[in-house]
């Protein structure tokens, strides 16, 4: 789940990097979300603090990223 928001993050930032304008590869991050007294930001953006967190968390607690089943007979 936090390489998926990872990803997400930096595919959404990088797409407008890419076909925004003023062009090709020029183009800048679109940042429309603005909440009074917060800073303005976007979804891609939100993703990647939120992937952070969790990951902040799981470390914390020491929960390994992948949990190995147990085998069944």
């Amino acid at each position: 789940m936090v390489l998926g928001l990872v990803m997400g993050g930096i595919l959404g930032n990088l797409s407008d990097r890419l076909f925004r304008e003023p062009g090709f590869l020029r183009g800048h991050v679109v940042d429309w979300m603005q909440l009074p007294h917060w800073p303005i930001f976007n979804i891609a953006d939100s993703a990647i603090v939120i992937a952070s967190a969790i990951s902040i968390v799981l470390s914390a607690r020491n929960i390994p990223p992948i949990a190995k089943k147990e085998a069944s007979l």
